[in-house]
């Protein structure tokens, strides 16, 4: 089996710092089925030790460099050795993301002329969609803002959310998209996801419904994760922890189509998600009910429909007095 590369090696190609034995080397390595090993170390652990500032004119070149290393290989001529070229390209994506991240953290601030940002504010118990410049199409929760800029013409796409929202992101590969929220910042180059990041909520939350995302914190471990369709990341606000899990990608969009889903969530939790749809007030008069965990389905009915779900979920009793509803 051959040796383990080392990362100051492919650190070194990506830098043209290589001699022609040393080149030769590591496109033999792109080759190999154990590519996928080497090149996840470097991404997770060649550069997040780095002192120095990243200089983002380089690392486009990097990412350049690597996309023209793929498109001048020769053509497979056997299924095996698509297999490796198809490997290699899901190293180069989660490379690129890992790129990406490490230039919004450590990367030096460019120069461009300021740009006039929109914003959308959406109020609560309503949705709405959002179309951006380069056909990114976002669907804006209650209760929930989202800034942009007028067009996109920098290196990066970047928008700046508070609440929640379905990204499905136009591909760019030249240009990664990416979501600024309180707590977490998440980059892709093409693909739908959704992000609950409400300043009030305990938790933020990044689910995939399609491709590739990366979630990085702006507290604390430098990595980044990369989620993959199905997978949820849960951020806790306040302690700076994070978990990945699985859920149903029938579920990750329900609320578009308003659809109310809990699973062993607290009715605290849920009653905030109730607030934001119907704009109303809800007071709990015993503080254990807050924490019941309830699991349900409910259509976005009349509010009256909703309590009488949770009341026979829970066992709860409630009064709806105008705008505000009372549980007990």
């Amino acid at each position: 089996m051959q040796q383990p590369v080392d990362q100051d090696l492919i650190k070194r190609y990506l830098k043209g710092e290589c001699t022609m034995a040393e080149r030769q080397r590591v496109r033999e390595l792109m080759k190999s089925g154990e590519a996928q090993q080497w090149f996840e170390e470097v991404l997770h652990t060649g550069w997040s030790n780095e002192q120095e500032e990243a200089d983002p004119v380089q690392l486009q070149k990097w990412q350049m460099k690597f996309q023209d290393r793929i498109n001048t290989e020769e053509r497979p001529r056997r299924s095996a050795k698509i297999l490796v070229y198809v490997k290699y390209a899901a190293i180069l994506t989660a490379f690129v993301i890992g790129i990406s991240f490490l230039w919004i953290r450590y990367g030096k601030p460019e120069s461009n002329p300021v740009i006039a940002m929109q914003e959308t504010i959406n109020p609560k118990g309503k949705l709405v969609k959002v179309i951006l410049v380069d056909h990114t199409v976002i669907t804006l929760n209650a209760d929930s803002k989202i800034k942009y800029p007028a067009k996109f013409d920098g290196k990066t796409r970047e928008v700046f959310l508070e609440g929640e929202a379905f990204f499905e992101v136009a591909h760019d590969q030249a240009h990664p998209f990416i979501v600024h929220t309180p707590k977490v910042k998440v980059c892709v180059l093409g693909t739908s996801f959704n992000v609950s990041a409400y300043r009030e909520d305990k938790v933020s939350s990044v689910t995939v419904a399609t491709g590739k995302v990366g979630v990085l914190a702006n507290q604390g471990p430098k990595d980044a994760v990369v989620l993959f369709p199905g997978d949820q990341l849960n951020y806790n606000n306040r302690n700076a922890s994070a978990e990945k899990v699985q859920v149903d990608q029938n579920d990750i969009s329900a609320w578009q189509t308003g659809m109310l889903i809990a699973h062993n969530q607290t009715l605290l939790d849920i009653s905030k998600r109730i607030e934001r749809w119907y704009g109303v007030h809800i007071i709990f008069k015993r503080k254990d009910v807050e924490q019941l965990r309830l699991n349900f389905k409910q259509r976005n009915d009349r509010l009256e429909n909703v309590m009488r779900t949770l009341k026979f979920a829970g066992g709860i009793q409630y009064q709806i007095k105008g705008d505000q509803v009372i549980i007990w």
